[in-house]
Order: structure tokens, then C-alpha cells, then sequence
């Protein structure tokens, strides 16, 4: 996405640079290919978990980190209830994925919640490797 919208940037600053400038079109090139290298494209890690430090399943460790980290606000009665109820894991089994996904890309817990720490990061990590397992 981020290499998408730099590509688009591109476009325009070619187009707003004439044919007869060459000079200034090559550098402008030049400038986006170096941001390229030099930026990145995407949060993805590029450091591996060890997932043999950590049994995570719901029952074994991630219980205790879900109920300590989101049941205070996901839970009936908290201000995310509507979002999702995180009592049991068949509450929220099926929403696993996407809560997943919330913590990798840093929107969850929310600013001004605790937030997590980097071992309960990698445990959520080495959870959904797994599958999600409940035992």
C-alpha cells in the first residue's frame, strides 16, 4: 500500500515536470527510489518469536493476558461491549483473526489502556501460529 501510494506520487511529479527538464525528472526518480530503499513498505516484523517459549493457548496463558488487557473494556457493561464480549473463548472465537490484527497493527489495546507488553505480544503471536487453540 505505502509502495502503491509513493508510485502514485511519482506520477504526479512526472507530470508536473516537463520533457525538456530532464535533469529535474531523473532526479526526482532518483529521490523516490531512494525513499523506497530507505522507508520500508509494510509494520510486518522481520524479527521470528520463538514459539517454544510459550504454550499459548486460551486456557494455558492467553486467558490471563485477554482478561488483564481487554476484558475491562470488552466485557457486558465495559465501553467496548458492542465490539466484542471476551468472557469465554466461544465468545470470542470467532473473532480471533481480526483481534489479531488489531494488536499486530498496534490499534489494540487502545491509547490510554495498559498496553501490551513485548512477551504478550509474541504470545498472541505464537496463538495465532497455532491456529487459536482453546487447550
Amino acid at each position: 500500500m505505502f509502495t502503491f501510494r509513493l508510485h502514485l506520487l511519482y506520477i504526479k511529479i512526472k507530470k508536473h515536470i516537463s520533457m525538456k527538464n530532464w535533469t529535474l525528472r531523473s532526479a526526482a526518480g532518483i529521490s523516490l527510489v531512494a525513499l523506497l530503499a530507505t522507508v520500508g513498505c509494510d509494520k510486518e516484523s522481520t524479527t521470528t518469536v520463538d514459539c517454544n517459549k510459550y504454550n499459548s493457548t486460551y486456557n494455558s496463558n492467553m486467558k490471563a493476558i485477554i482478561d488483564s488487557k481487554c476484558g475491562t473494556c470488552h466485557t457486558a457493561g465495559g465501553s467496548a461491549q458492542f465490539s466484542g464480549i471476551y468472557d469465554s473463548y466461544s465468545d470470542m472465537k470467532n473473532g480471533l483473526d481480526v483481534m489479531w490484527l488489531e494488536i499486530k497493527e498496534g490499534r489494540m489495546p487502545q491509547p490510554g489502556s495498559t498496553p501490551l507488553t513485548d512477551a504478550e505480544k509474541e504470545a498472541f503471536e505464537c496463538w495465532e501460529k497455532a491456529g487459536f487453540p482453546e487447550n
